[in-house]
């Protein structure tokens, strides 16, 4: 962009993740069990300025 400025972004998706049954949560954590499903969307923006002496 002009004067220095910048935008720049990104966006991605992860497959679903699924996690069930017996002695699904490790000892470490508590132990148990659980039936997780997820599904994960991210985005971001990000402007920038540059700042002192050009190059």
């Amino acid at each position: 962009m002009r004067d220095g400025w910048e935008v720049t972004g990104y966006a991605a998706l992860l497959e679903r993740k699924e996690v069930s049954g017996e002695q699904s949560i490790p000892p470490a954590l508590g132990g148990g069990e659980a039936d997780v499903k997820n599904d994960m969307y991210m985005w971001g923006v990000s402007f920038g300025r540059r700042f002192g002496e050009r190059r």
